[in-house]
């Protein structure tokens, strides 16, 4: 390799072609990453590139940030160098400079590549004349014998193939999740359910639940339902009962392997109630709850993805996801910054997955929209998630996740009318996807309509036993709008766990009008020592997330009655509530 320094009009080449493979493109933080350390170490300041300088310079961190309580660099750095390794191992690189980022360090290097050498002319047609070079017996046999070699070597390479094919395979194939191996979609078989009430008139109603269960449970992207209950297969199954006069519906999940019931459910009739509405209501709230990420069917694989200290190598698409739907019951960047790095790896090796590229267009909206400034144009801004998450609909037609994550991408790019009708298609595919449901409602309530946003949002709490935190924030929004105080402060404690940051502010708000001194000490420093809300102000990135102009209203009246600064509320601030300089 040669010992001279490439050039900086070579690198630049080297930069270009990296900045327009998709596995960079696909992500403008980490192109933007790739561009300015390697801008930087052009320009001669490669001393000046640290954590601190590429979170604020790179990622919009504020001036205060600390690169030990926050791993955001740490985090997209691990991800660009493994794109970068993934790039020039695929043999993808066709110029003489290649870019690489040392482990442990933010300064690119730059590698000359020996350039390829071309095939020899020699022994074939003499381009120049026209005319073809003698070749003599001599030089016949010995090609014969080269010939000979290299066919005898690749039969024998052949062989080896596939027997390390093989033995691979074996090594490689599934096993259960007790034996440490990544863990994977869960599997579900819908048995028959029993008439148990004595009348004979309902046989065909009993016998009807279980396909009816099994179409519900198909439209859900991560259950794969199976059609005998095989040794590695959850088995749903029930009956219909009369208890004091009352038809009942009880529903069970067991283990297929005999190791007793998992989950169980028991719908009873309400009075008045059809038996059609009432087997419909029972339909919805088993496969709701089946459906969920956060439901029986996936509570093995939400333990084992807890117990890891870091995403595995080569992850599979249900680890991504997982990593997925862990951010968003959490809602945390660093959770974020996980997943993404996680999806960035999956969609370098299966870029045709449609929900993984749903996941990862959501996502990084999210992430842009976390990090943006009021004054930013989030339609300029999400121009690349918005492409993608159409491209995610072209790979997964029937995904009602993959219409959900489109939705979600229009509406933080400001298209909110043509996210009602991505939202109203993922309802249409799978009626059971309460999390379409609450976000639906989300942005219902940014567009002034409350009440429907209400209705929805109500629904999709009353869907599952146990809602996300996420679930309650339209509750906390209503509540602060009509001045239910003590309403608001019940909705937004629960909303806190995944929402940090507007959760606390509407609970301070809200306690001063019922006495709730002990609350006002416990959020009100959160509220302030908010990085977030220090770099613009509390309430121009409440507008952005809640929506709503008159929301904002009442948090302004309780926050000055809590404390707050007037000077904290409209524009960037110190720690102490005073207006930054």
């Amino acid at each position: 390799m040669p010992d001279t320094a490439p050039s900086p009009e070579r690198v630049r080449e080297a930069l270009d072609e990296l900045l327009g493979w998709p596995g960079v493109a696909r992500s403008p933080q980490l192109a933007e990453l790739l561009r300015y350390v390697v801008e930087k170490t052009l320009a001669g300041e490669a001393a000046g590139i640290k954590a601190y300088s590429i979170a604020v310079d790179v990622f919009g961190r504020p001036l205060g940030f600390d690169p030990q309580a926050d791993p955001i660099v740490r985090v997209q750095a691990r991800r660009l160098r493994t794109l970068l390794e993934q790039y020039y191992q695929s043999d993808q690189s066709h110029g003489p400079v290649q870019i690489h980022l040392p482990l442990g360090r933010y300064v690119p290097e730059f590698k000359l590549v020996e350039p390829t050498e071309p095939p020899r002319p020699a022994d074939v047609a003499d381009v120049s004349s026209g005319r073809s070079a003698p070749v003599s017996d001599e030089d016949t046999n010995r090609r014969l014998f080269r010939f000979l070699l290299r066919s005898l070597l690749a039969v024998s390479f052949g062989l080896v193939g596939m027997v390390l094919a093989i033995v691979l395979g074996r090594l490689m194939a599934p096993v259960e999740i007790s034996d440490k191996s990544f863990p994977t979609t869960p599997r579900l078989f819908v048995s028959s359910f029993d008439n148990l009430t004595g009348d004979s008139g309902l046989d065909p109603v009993a016998k009807d639940l279980a396909p009816d269960l099994e179409r519900r449970m198909r439209r859900f992207d991560e259950v794969a339902i199976v059609l005998t209950p095989a040794r590695n297969a959850l088995v749903l199954h029930g009956a219909l009962q009369t208890e004091d006069r009352q038809l009942t519906l009880r529903a069970t999940l067991s283990d297929a392997n005999g190791n007793g019931i998992l989950w169980a459910k028991t719908f009873k009739s309400l009075p008045g109630s059809s038996l059609t509405t009432t087997l419909e209501d029972a339909a919805s709230r088993i496969t709701g709850e089946l459906g969920s990420w956060r439901g029986p069917l996936h509570a093995p694989s939400r333990a084992w993805f807890a117990e890891q200290k870091a995403i595995p190598e080569a992850p599979t698409h249900y680890v991504c996801m997982l990593a997925y739907f862990n951010w968003r019951d959490t809602r945390l960047l660093a959770n974020a910054d996980k997943a993404l790095a996680c999806l960035d790896d999956l969609l370098l090796r299966t870029p045709g997955d449609g929900t993984a590229t749903a996941a990862h267009a959501g996502l990084s909206a999210w992430r842009a929209e976390y990090l943006s400034r009021p004054a930013d144009s989030m339609t300029d801004l999400l121009a690349p998630e918005v492409t993608e998450a159409a491209r995610a609909i072209a790979l997964s037609p029937t995904s009602s996740f993959a219409y959900e994550r489109q939705a979600m991408v229009l509406a933080r790019a400001g298209s909110v009318n043509a996210s009602f009708g991505s939202f109203t298609k993922a309802l249409a595919l799978n009626p059971g996807n309460t999390d379409a449901q609450a976000l639906y409602a989300s942005i219902l309530w940014r567009d002034g309509q409350w009440q429907a946003a209400i209705s929805l949002g109500e629904r999709a709490i009353a869907s599952v036993d146990s809602p996300p935190p996420s679930y309650f924030a339209i509750r906390a929004y209503d509540a602060m709008r009509q001045r239910q105080y003590l309403d608001a402060i019940a909705a937004a404690q629960v909303m806190a766990t995944g929402d940090e940051e507007t959760a606390a502010a509407i609970a301070l708000a809200a306690a001063p009008f019922v006495g709730r001194d002990d609350l006002v000490v416990r959020y009100k420093p959160l509220v302030l020592d908010d990085p977030r809300f220090q770099e613009v102000g509390i309430l121009p990135r409440l507008l952005r997330s809640t929506g709503s102009q008159l929301l904002i209203d009442r948090l302004r009246e309780g926050l000055l009655k809590a404390g707050i600064p007037q000077a904290a509320l409209d524009g960037a601030f110190n720690p102490d509530g005073s207006a930054r300089t």
